[in-house]
C-alpha cells in the first residue's frame, strides 16, 4: 500500500492488491496515510509460496471480498477516475463528549474498552498514582518524548512524560523503574515489525541501575519471577499499545496466532558480574555498542522467532553454534542468549571476546548458494527481492555459481551475543534479530 501511495504521488495511476486477510488493517491504513480513496483490491490467503498457475487463476478470479472480477477492478482502477480525489483537508473524526469514569469499576471497563490495556489487571492511573510515579524522573511531565508507532506502516503519535508514567502505573512499576520505561519509550514499540509470525521483541538492561532497582540476571531472569523485570517490560507493551494510542487496536496488529511473550517482551538485566568475575574479555552489551560499564542502558532486539537449542555435550559447543542457525532457517540476524555457564564454556573454547563467538559464526556458517535461496521464509519474501533487483548485501551472491559457497549472515554486527541466566545449565537459545541502538537511562533519572 505504501509503494501503491508514492507512485500514485508521481502523477502514475496506481492500485494495490492485498490479501483479504489483512482487509482491516489496509482500510484503517489508508485514512492513517491521509489517502482514504487508494485504490485497494484482495485476493484469497495464502499467496506467498504459491504457483504461478494458481496466482494466474487467482488473477482471473473475483475478488474475496467484493465478489467481482479482480482483473476488471484492477483495470477500472486504473483507467476509471473517482472524483473523490480531488478533495483535499484533513480528515476529521468526530467524538462525542465524555465525561471520567466515577468508579475503579467503570475506569476499568473504559480502559478495556478503549483497548487501553493488555486486559490483565491493572493498577488503575489515578491521579494521585501518576503523581507518585513522577517522583522517578526529574522531567517535566508534559515533556514530549517523542514519537512511536506500532509498526514501520502506521502513523507516528506523539506522547509525554506524563503518558508514560500512567502506563508504569498500570503495569504495576515503582516510581524508581520510571527512567527504564522512559529509555523504553524514546525506542521502537516492542510490535515495530508486526506480521503474521507472531513475532516479540526482548530488552536488555547493562549498567548499574539493574542492582540498583533489583533487577533479576539469574534464574529465570526471561520468566516472570521478579517485579522489576515483569512490570517494567509489561509498561513497553502498555505505553506502545495504549497510552501512546500507537498499538494494536484498529487493525495494526498481524500476529496470525499471537505470542504470550508480548506480555513482558523478554526484559531482563545481562549477567554482567558472571562475565567479569570469570570471562575477562566479554563485555556487556552496551560497551560493545560504544558506552562505559557506568553508563545505565537499555538495549532493544526485534526477534522473528524465539528457538530452544539443545546443546551437545560430547562436542565442543562454539563448533555447535553454526549448525543450529543454519538449520533453524534464523536469517538474516540473530542473538544467542547463553547461560553463563554455557558462555564460560565458549570463553574456554577458546572465544575470548563476545566479538570472536560472532566472527566464528560468521566465518562456518557457509552455505551452497542454491541451498541460500531456498532456505527459509524470511530469505525468499525479504532478502530475495532485493537482491534479485541488485540491492541488498547479499545481491552479490544472486547471480553467483548456484554450487558455490555463499556466508549465511552478511555481517558480523547482525550476530549478537547476551549473557542472562543462573548458571546452572550448559543451555542456550537464539533470536533471529540482532541488537539495535541502545538508549541512555541516566539520561531519564
Amino acid at each position: 500500500m505504501q509503494h501503491s501511495e508514492t507512485i500514485e504521488k508521481m502523477g502514475v495511476p496506481t492500485v494495490a492488491i492485498v490479501t483479504q486477510a489483512f482487509r482491516e488493517q489496509c482500510e484503517n491504513t489508508k485514512y492513517e496515510s491521509g489517502y482514504p480513496t487508494q485504490r485497494l483490491y484482495f485476493c484469497p490467503m495464502p499467496i506467498a509460496g504459491t504457483s504461478n498457475e494458481y496466482n494466474s487463476q487467482v488473477v482471473r478470479g473475483n475478488d474475496p471480498i467484493t465478489g467481482k472480477p479482480l482483473f476488471q477492478e484492477i483495470v477500472d482502477g486504473l483507467t476509471v477516475a473517482n472524483p473523490d480525489d480531488a478533495k483535499t483537508g484533513d480528515i476529521i473524526t468526530q467524538r462525542p463528549a465524555t465525561y471520567g469514569p466515577d468508579t475503579p469499576e467503570k475506569l476499568e471497563q473504559l480502559l478495556q474498552s478503549k483497548k487501553y490495556t493488555d486486559f490483565l489487571p491493572v493498577v488503575l492511573p489515578t491521579l494521585s498514582k501518576v503523581n507518585d510515579m513522577l517522583k522517578g524522573t526529574s522531567h517535566k511531565r508534559d515533556e514530549v518524548i517523542g514519537s512511536m508507532r506500532s509498526t514501520g506502516y502506521w502513523k507516528n503519535r506523539s506522547y509525554t512524560v506524563e503518558n508514560i508514567a500512567a502506563a508504569a502505573v498500570m503495569a504495576g512499576c515503582k516510581p524508581s523503574y520510571l527512567p527504564v520505561v522512559l529509555a523504553l519509550a524514546a525506542m521502537k514499540s516492542p510490535a515495530w515489525i508486526t506480521s503474521t509470525h507472531s513475532m516479540c521483541a526482548m530488552a536488555v538492561v547493562n549498567g548499574p541501575i539493574g542492582n540498583e532497582i533489583g533487577m533479576n540476571y539469574g534464574t529465570g531472569a526471561l520468566g516472570p519471577f521478579n517485579h522489576a523485570n515483569a512490570t517494567i517490560g509489561r509498561a513497553w507493551t502498555i505505553l506502545s499499545k495504549c497510552q501512546t494510542n500507537v498499538g494494536h487496536d484498529n487493525g495494526a496488529y498481524m500476529g496470525t496466532t499471537g505470542n504470550t511473550i508480548n506480555y513482558n517482551n523478554m526484559f531482563c538485566a545481562e549477567n554482567e558480574e558472571f562475565m567479569e568475575a570469570y570471562m575477562p574479555g566479554w563485555n556487556p552489551l552496551s560497551v560493545q555498542k560504544g558506552f562505559k560499564k557506568a553508563d545505565s542502558v537499555v538495549t532493544r532486539i526485534g526477534c522473528w522467532d524465539f528457538i530452544q537449542a539443545d546443546p551437545s555435550f560430547e562436542w565442543s559447543l562454539l563448533e555447535q553454534l553454526p549448525n543450529c542457525l543454519i538449520k533453524s532457517q534464523v536469517s538474516q540476524a540473530a542473538t544467542c542468549i547463553f547461560d553463563p555457564i554455557a558462555a564460560q564454556r565458549l570463553w574456554q573454547e577458546g572465544a575470548k571476546t563476545k566479538e570472536d563467538v560472532s566472527k566464528y559464526i560468521i566465518e562456518k556458517t557457509l552455505i551452497k548458494v542454491k541451498d541460500y535461496w531456498k532456505n527459509s521464509y524470511e530469505i525468499q519474501n525479504f532478502v530475495r527481492p532485493s537482491a534479485s533487483t541488485g540491492s541488498g548485501s547479499m545481491a552479490k551472491y544472486w547471480t553467483a555459481d548456484p554450487e558455490s559457497m555463499m556466508p549465511y549472515f552478511a555481517r558480523t554486527n547482525n550476530i549478537g551475543v547476551v549473557v542472562v541466566g543462573g548458571g546452572k545449565q550448559q543451555f542456550w537459545q537464539f533470536c533471529s534479530g540482532s541488537p539495535g541502538t541502545p538508549v541512555s537511562i541516566d539520561a531519564w533519572r
